[in-house]
């Protein structure tokens, strides 16, 4: 919330995501995919997770 001079209030909002992907499927329902910058945490349990996705499909 920023005070503009004149004691008027005005909201300002950032985005918190690097994109935003709606799809509709072939049974017509929707499908929202929102990928957002990850957390240094997050980015670790990521790069686990994916590795160990990548060893089970073979």
């Amino acid at each position: 919330m920023e005070i503009r001079s004149g004691g008027h209030h005005r909201a300002r909002y950032v985005t918190n995501f690097d994109r935003v992907a709606v799809e509709l499927d072939d049974d017509r329902d929707f499908r929202v995919e929102i990928e957002r910058p990850l957390s240094d945490p997050e980015s670790q349990l990521v790069g686990i997770w994916s590795e160990v996705r990548e060893e089970t499909r073979s």
